[in-house]
């Protein structure tokens, strides 16, 4: 029996998109793995980053792990087929670079190919919360 409409647990994460389009593949279970493992590597930097994922955060998210999975696939597919001709794995090559960058152009989008400005003496500068004459704890 499926949870009540207006149940919280009714609703699914969207982790698993890329299974909600197609299927990968047989015998590409480590590419899948591989892909999960990297949409919750952005999705935390993406919450770091920005505090929380928008919607917007999300399809660029999705486009992503696509793009990545696509670069996945397309390097198993080369690494399983020994019978391309050269022409042809360089157009796979080619491909698979492509795929890598619109993944980059992804992450771009999602302010995560700049590494943060931090000021490391700013937390000295800040004004302490502990009464006058006793030391900061």
């Amino acid at each position: 029996m499926p949870a009540p409409r207006d149940n919280a647990n009714r609703t699914r994460s969207g982790k698993r998109a890329w299974t909600t389009v197609k299927r990968l593949p047989k015998g590409s279970g480590l590419v899948r793995q591989a892909l999960y493992a990297e949409r919750d590597e952005l999705e935390s930097a993406v919450c770091l980053r920005h505090g929380e994922i928008t919607l917007y955060h999300a399809a660029i998210l999705q486009s992503a792990i696509r793009h990545s999975g696509r670069a996945q696939l397309l390097e198993r597919w080369l690494r399983t087929e020994p019978d391309l001709g050269l022409q042809d794995r360089l157009a796979v090559l080619r491909e698979i670079g492509n795929a890598s960058d619109s993944r980059d152009k992804c992450v771009q989008k999602l302010g995560l190919d700049k590494v943060p400005e931090t000021d490391p003496w700013a937390a000295l500068d800040a004004p302490s919360d502990a009464p006058d004459g006793e030391p900061p704890r």
